[in-house]
């Protein structure tokens, strides 16, 4: 007993000396520049900025991923939060559904991802997706260009 009780002391003691570093450190000279959001959404766009998503004729919901890339300074951004939105919701049994999901967080390598899953009851209309975030550590928040999706 005397051993275990030793090892989870010498544990909490060295795990207590590690100090805590924020995933974002610039150096003391550099600049801290604003947060970059890229598109890199798989769909194909027409000269208006339009993207055009084929509809499932088999299911009730065409499911589809959203991506992006977050990043300051030319380096991803990490745990950084996300709110998508969309007006274009859709009704069902009297209910008012979202099409897409509300919030995500980057990953290591920057990417934020979010899905949508609009109704074949939509199909050629065109639904807007806005996107937003916010950064605790600077408090700073963005907002991106608003992703239009036209549902073929």
């Amino acid at each position: 007993m005397k051993i275990l009780f030793t090892a989870v002391v010498l544990l909490f003691m060295i795990g207590c000396e590690t100090p805590f570093y924020p995933i974002f450190q610039p150096n003391e000279e550099e600049e801290i520049e604003s947060i970059v959001f890229i598109e890199a959404i798989d769909l194909v766009q027409d000269q208006n900025g339009f993207y055009h998503l084929p509809m499932d004729d088999i299911r009730y919901q065409t499911l589809k991923r959203l991506d992006g890339y977050v990043y300051r300074n030319n380096k991803p951004m990490n745990v950084l939060k996300f709110g998508w939105y969309s007006p274009d919701n859709y009704l069902w049994q009297g209910y008012e559904i979202p099409i897409v999901n509300s919030s995500s967080y980057s990953n290591e390598d920057g990417k934020v991802s979010t899905m949508i899953a609009p109704t074949y009851s939509m199909r050629y209309d065109t639904i807007t997706i806005y996107v937003a975030w916010y950064d605790d550590w600077k408090s700073e928040e963005g907002y991106g260009e608003p992703i239009r999706i036209v549902l073929d």
